[in-house]
């Protein structure tokens, strides 16, 4: 399953960084691509991740979710 996330407020390769690193301590994240450029991230999961649990992740790292498609 992968879904793409829009995430608001990344500016650098730095704030990339620190989404990716977020994103992938979630159980049953595996993989993340960030576009940095297109402000979101694909993910990949093997189990269902719940929209809170993803928002709170971005929100810890210091960015926002705006919406998962």
């Amino acid at each position: 399953m992968e879904k793409t996330l829009i995430i608001e407020g990344m500016m650098c390769g730095n704030c990339a960084r620190h989404v990716e690193g977020a994103l992938k301590k979630v159980d049953g994240i595996t993989s993340v691509v960030v576009d940095l450029k297109g402000g979101k991230a694909v993910v990949g999961f093997s189990k269902d991740v719940d929209q809170h649990t993803l928002a709170n992740a971005i929100d810890e790292a210091g960015y926002t979710l705006k919406a998962v498609k």
